[in-house]
Parts: C-alpha cells; sequence; structure tokens
C-alpha cells in the first residue's frame, strides 16, 4: 500500500466534490459534506472513509450520519458569558476556545495560539467557546465565552424544531438540505447568531482564529465580510494534521494564513489551491524550541480514539519485543481537551494495565528515551524537531501517516502494521520552532495599516 499516493487520492477527491458543490451554486465553506476532517469523525470525515474502504464502510457512514444529525440536540441550551461590556473600545477579535486551565486567578485569558495574555491587550475582543465549560466570574472586561448550561445534556425537542426550521429554509430541496443539516452546518449559524449579537458597536479591523477550515470560521468570515468593509481576516494552522483535507481554499477561507514550516506552503500550494501571496510563514509560538520534559518518555492519547482493540494489542506486541529493562518507564497522557472524558480515562487504565504487565521491560533512570504518539498529532512534528524518539500508532495509517508525499521534508519508515518512525531530512523546514518571539498585538496592527 502506498500511503502516499492514498492520501493524494483523498486529496484530490474532497477538492473534486467541493469544486462540484460550488458548481451547483451551494456554499461549500459552511457545508458539513464539504468540510473533510482527516481527524474528527464529521461527515466530510465518512465520506473521505467511505471513498478510501468502500460499501464495506456503508454501516459506519449510517451511524456517524445519525450521530451527525443527533448531536445537533445538545445545543439546545447555551448561554454567553460576559455578555456586552462597550465593544467599541476594540478593533480586533479573537475567535478560539478554552478550558479551566486558559485562565488565571485573576480572570487573564491566555491564548497559547497568540502568545497573548487578555489582561494585556485591551484594544482586543476575546470570543471564546468553552470545551470544558468551567471559567472564572472575575473575567476580563474584553473576554465572551459560549458556555452550555447544565440543566439539559440533550434535547430532542430542540432538534426536531431544528430540523424543520433548515427543511422550511431550504424550501425542501434535498440538493440543498444534505449539506446544511448535519451538525457542523448548524454550528455555523448558531455560533454567528451568538457571536454578531455581541459585537454590535465595536471598531473592528481584524478578526483572527485557529483556523483548520471549519464551517462556522467560514460563516464568520462570509457575514463579517458584509458587514465591515474593511476587515482583515486572518487564520493560523497551527494544528498539523497528516492530510490537511478541511484546508481547502473556498468561501470563507481567512485573507491571512499564518503557517509555520516549509512543507505546511507546499501542500498548501501543490493541493489545496493557495496562492501564496495569502500565506506568511512565521515561526512557531505554539511550540518552543525549549527542552520540556513532559513531552518525554509518555503514550500520548489522541482526540478521538479509533479503535480500542487495535491501540491496546500494538502496544502490548511493541513491548512485548522489547529487550528486557531497555525503556524508561512510560506514563499515559490524555488529550487536553478529553480529561475528563470517561472513554479516555478508562482507556488510559487498559493502558497503564499493559505497562504494568510488562514493568521488567522499563527501568526508572537510565534506558531508551521512546514515547508513543497514538493517531495523528502534531506531537509528530514537534518531537522530530526536538529530536527526541518515538513511535506512531498508527489505527488507519493512510489517515494517519505523514508521508513524504505530502510532508516533503518527512521520511516515514514502517515498523510495523500500525507503527510507524521518521526522519527528517532537514531540521527547521517542517516546523519552525519559536526562536524569535512575536507580539501579535503589534503584528496584527502591522497587518490593518498595511
Amino acid at each position: 500500500m502506498d500511503i502516499g499516493n492514498n492520501q493524494v487520492k483523498l486529496l484530490k477527491f474532497a477538492k473534486d466534490y467541493v469544486n462540484k458543490t460550488e458548481a451547483k451554486l451551494i456554499n461549500s465553506g459552511t457545508s458539513s459534506l464539504c468540510f473533510f476532517s482527516s481527524w474528527f469523525p464529521n461527515m466530510g470525515y465518512a465520506k473521505l472513509k467511505l471513498f478510501s474502504s468502500g460499501y464495506l464502510y456503508l454501516p459506519k457512514y449510517l451511524f456517524l450520519l445519525s450521530k451527525n444529525l443527533l448531536s445537533i440536540a445538545k445545543y439546545n441550551d447555551y448561554s454567553l458569558a460576559n455578555r456586552r461590556q462597550e465593544n467599541s473600545l476594540y478593533n480586533k477579535v479573537i475567535i478560539s476556545n478554552c478550558t479551566a486551565s486558559s485562565f488565571d486567578e485573576d480572570g487573564n485569558f491566555f491564548d497559547n495560539n497568540f502568545n497573548l495574555n487578555s489582561g494585556n491587550c485591551t484594544s482586543i475582543l476575546w470570543f471564546l467557546t468553552s470545551v470544558d465549560n468551567k471559567f472564572p466570574k472575575n473575567l476580563n472586561h474584553n473576554v465572551r465565552i459560549l458556555y452550555k448550561n447544565k440543566n439539559k445534556k440533550y434535547s430532542f425537542v430542540f432538534l426536531i424544531k431544528t430540523i424543520l426550521k433548515i427543511l422550511k429554509q431550504n424550501r425542501y430541496s434535498i440538493k440543498s438540505i444534505k449539506h446544511e443539516i448535519f451538525v457542523d452546518s448548524f454550528f455555523s449559524r448558531y455560533f454567528a447568531e451568538f457571536f454578531f449579537d455581541e459585537i454590535i458597536g465595536g471598531n473592528f479591523k481584524l478578526a483572527a482564529f485557529p483556523y483548520e477550515g471549519q464551517p462556522f470560521l467560514h460563516n464568520v468570515t462570509f457575514l463579517f465580510k458584509k458587514k465591515y468593509n474593511n476587515i482583515v481576516t486572518v487564520g493560523y494552522h497551527s494544528s498539523l494534521p497528516p492530510i490537511p483535507t478541511s484546508l481547502l481554499y473556498r468561501v470563507g477561507s481567512p485573507d491571512v494564513l499564518l503557517v509555520n514550516g516549509d512543507d505546511q506552503l507546499f501542500y498548501l500550494q501543490t493541493f489545496l489551491n493557495w496562492d501564496l501571496n495569502k500565506v506568511r510563514k512565521i515561526s512557531s509560538q505554539k511550540f518552543t524550541n525549549k527542552s520540556n520534559d513532559e513531552i518525554l518518555n509518555c503514550v500520548y492519547l489522541p482526540y478521538i480514539i479509533f479503535s480500542e482493540k487495535i491501540i491496546l494489542n500494538t502496544i502490548d506486541s511493541y513491548l512485548n519485543i522489547a529487550k528486557d529493562f531497555s525503556l524508561l518507564k512510560l506514563t499515559v497522557k490524555i488529550h487536553p481537551s478529553q480529561i475528563d472524558n470517561p472513554h479516555h480515562i478508562k482507556m488510559m487504565a487498559k493502558i497503564n494495565k499493559i505497562l504494568m504487565k510488562h514493568k521488567n521491560k522499563f527501568k526508572n533512570n537510565e534506558g531508551l528515551r521512546n514515547s508513543i504518539v497514538i493517531g495523528p498529532s502534531a506531537l509528530v512534528i514537534e518531537l522530530l524537531e526536538k529530536k527526541i524518539s518515538f513511535v506512531q500508532l498508527c489505527v488507519n495509517p493512510s489517515f494517519e501517516v505523514y508521508s513524504e508525499t505530502i510532508w516533503p521534508n518527512i521520511q516515514a519508515r514502517k515498523v510495523s502494521k500500525h507503527l510507524y518512525t521518521y526522519n527528517l531530512k532537514s531540521f527547521g523546514k517542517t516546523l519552525d520552532l519559536n526562536k524569535n518571539k512575536i507580539d501579535f498585538n503589534e503584528f496584527f496592527d502591522d497587518i490593518i495599516k498595511n
């Protein structure tokens, strides 16, 4: 199996589907079917898997279809915290996510994408979506948070009303409805209602956000252009998936896209229709060149666990063939956004059980430093650039391996059916680690002036 060629076929499939959708005068930017995530099981992912695996994937496709429709029910009871302060103070808005750990005791939000503290940036408004619905009461005046109340987890009355509304708005046209009826498209409209109702009165010249081709950001960008004549939109592509199928240039794409390496410039231009005049390479502010003991000797659980069985069996087999006392002790770490997820917590316990079973493979002080990265993760790139040894466990290699075809500076080597190791041809080309700290407040002001 040539993984690189398979990945190019997936990129071509996504591009062709977006082109056909736009030819029918349908907005591909807000379409759930055109949000081709390669790492999250949305409708775009389901279409990629159906194309890749054929009709054997049809039962799973139908399951994901149902899930992506029923998921609308969880948005029945959202509110906005700290709403409607004096918006005339702000000329920039940053759209992002937050968790409880994003704030200090004074209610300041730290934006780790742009390396900014809300308490120090009086001209920036942050509009955040809470991942864990936990945040301090003493928020800065320039922070708004969209969060879910805990009264109802799901409301199927809300779901039915929403479906009927979508059917009516699309005049019962199946051609349009199939693009608008799933959760990603719904959220693009739902988010925009909260957002534009709240930012009334602002003097906004720039909007910035971490960008992975999400429909809600395409919708915000599209509507922003209608409401504010001269606004500049800036996306920051920092998550680095192996197959960047969601980043096709289209309606709602940002005016400026920030990236951190030459490989990203390559695939944006070669496969994703981006004009490089719209792309700026900067050194990473999220990943630094400083040593970090927290990323050593760990088993990293991904955001989505696609197959417990494959993961557990592969880790067990990997440790089976390791020499006794050859490895440093491994610690299991859960993806930061899934810390409280019961599924991830149970999975961590199962992996710990396997590590205990092979305890004779480890010693506490000296041994091979070797982490295990599960699934698609920017951590693969970070570890490579920092010269830290690791193996990547890929449940579905065609979707999870960093191939030289897409990432020209990376060489992948297959260790077993689900394990891969890598080398870089040159350091600093795939990810330019933080050598020069950027003041994004000033950086954004320069973009506005130019």
